[in-house]
C-alpha cells in the first residue's frame, strides 16, 4: 500500500467525510474507488468545465449525438424545461 497526502479545507474534508459516511464508507474507500476509476477508464470520471458557455464550434458529435437521443426519446411537447433549455441555446447561438 502507498499513502498519498493531499492538502484540502478543513470545510470541504469534513463535508467530503459526512458525504462517504452516509454512503457507508469513509473517505480512504472513496479516494480508492476514484482512483480505481480514473486507472480503469483513463479519464476522470466526471465532467471538468471552465464554465464557460459552448458555441457552435465547440459542439462534438459526441453531444450532438446525445441531444438527438434525448430529443428522439422525449415527447417534448410535454416537458417545458426541455423546451426552454432549447430556446437558450438557440437565444445563446449554441445550438
Amino acid at each position: 500500500m502507498a499513502v498519498i497526502s493531499v492538502n484540502v479545507e478543513n470545510d470541504d474534508k469534513n463535508t467530503f467525510g459526512t458525504i462517504c459516511s452516509d454512503l457507508g464508507m469513509n473517505i480512504s474507500t472513496a479516494i480508492n474507488i476514484f482512483i480505481k476509476a480514473v486507472n480503469r477508464t483513463h479519464s476522470i470520471p466526471f465532467t471538468l468545465s471552465t464554465g464557460k458557455k459552448s458555441s457552435k464550434k465547440d459542439l462534438t458529435q459526441n453531444n450532438i449525438a446525445e441531444m438527438l437521443s434525448f430529443a428522439r426519446s422525449e415527447d417534448l411537447s410535454e416537458n417545458t424545461a426541455a423546451i426552454e433549455n432549447l430556446r437558450e441555446l438557440t437565444k445563446n447561438d449554441v445550438w
